[in-house]
């Protein structure tokens, strides 16, 4: 089987995972740019009997105009590309399943894009969640992390309302940032209205005593485990995700969410965890303070993440999938989908 697609980074571990079992041979072909495929792709896409497109964009629009009779084409669709003009450029006659991260896009791809309900499955990001759940370090409760500032749409003003507004109760609270910086995304830096925004939360932190010492900026890498060690609590405050990785990925670790009600998010993560203001965001924050209310909330944390990217599932889902079995794919997570979507997909 194939994996192919510009920017692998949410499906390289799945990929890898999926290779490790005796009835897939999977081959890996990440193009070099979203418009330029490898050399080696077209003798790729010949050999493979199945094919998983991760984005729907550039890659699976090729991938679909050339799959041949009898070759089994997964396309998996993530939040961007339903706001570009790439699906609808795909030839989805010749998809055979269209696999989607979050429930909310199930009913934006029947809903928007016309596609066959028949052809969409529901199956998270895959997790590691065991590779993420290490022992946290002394005092992890007081680091809020946030993974993620290069775009607006991740609303890091609203972070530092929140953990200003902790540190004006307890200052042991601060936040730490995972994350490229900014001025070193072209793609944001190029926009006028990005760059203001950014100087504007940057001189924020400067001039504003509650946040100045309390905001750590770490730089982004592959050690997330490690880095996830420091952190007691995921802070998301998103005006839009897909599924929000980094949530999850914090659960896992053992660290409390204190989500913002972006939508589709009260479908992936529970009630618990999502909060309509930065007032009870600021409370929920503030109990952490507890030790044991603390660890009574991280081992929640963790069980939900475990039920819902049940990491063996998802594998399974997708190795059930690349060998054709649409339905028994799907089986796996049917119960964390609506009614819409469960008959959607029946």
């Amino acid at each position: 089987m194939l994996v192919s697609g510009h920017d692998l980074k949410f499906a390289r571990e799945l990929a890898e995972t999926l290779d490790l079992r005796t009835d897939l041979d999977v081959v890996i072909d990440e193009w070099p740019h979203l418009s330029y495929r490898n050399r080696s792709t077209d003798a790729h896409l010949r050999r493979a009997d199945a094919v998983f497109a991760e984005w729907a964009r550039t890659s699976a629009v090729w991938l679909s105009a050339r799959k041949r009779p009898g070759q089994f084409l997964a396309v998996r669709l993530h939040r961007f590309e339903l706001d570009s003009p790439y699906p609808r450029q795909i030839a989805i006659d010749n998809v055979d399943a269209v696999v989607y991260i979050a429930p909310l896009f199930g009913r934006r791809i029947r809903d928007e894009l016309g596609w066959p309900a028949d052809k969409l499955v529901y199956i998270p990001n895959y997790l590691d969640v065991d590779w993420l759940d290490r022992p946290k370090l002394p005092q992890a409760r007081f680091a809020v992390g946030f993974v993620g500032v290069e775009w607006s749409r991740k609303r890091f003003d609203l972070a530092l309302d929140v953990i200003a507004a902790a540190r004006r109760e307890d200052p042991r609270f601060h936040l730490v940032v995972r994350s490229v910086m900014p001025w070193r995304n072209h793609f944001a830096w190029a926009r006028p209205d990005e760059r203001e925004y950014a100087t504007w939360c940057f001189e924020r932190i400067q001039r504003d005593p509650l946040l100045r010492g309390g905001v750590i900026f770490d730089p982004p890498g592959r050690d997330m485990a490690r880095w996830y060690r420091r952190v007691g609590h995921i802070l998301s405050t998103s005006d839009e995700e897909g599924s929000h990785t980094a949530v999850s990925e914090g659960m896992a670790s053992g660290a409390v969410p204190i989500v913002r009600p972006w939508p589709g998010a009260a479908e992936l993560y529970g009630q618990e965890w999502i909060h309509e203001s930065t007032d009870a965001a600021v409370a929920a924050l503030l109990a952490g303070a507890d030790a044991d209310d603390w660890a009574q909330r991280a081992l929640r944390a963790r069980a939900e993440v475990r039920r819902s990217h049940d990491p063996v599932a998802v594998v399974n889902a997708w190795a059930d999938l690349l060998h054709g079995e649409v339905a028994a794919a799907r089986s796996y997570f049917a119960d964390q989908v609506t009614g819409t979507e469960r008959d959607a997909g029946s």
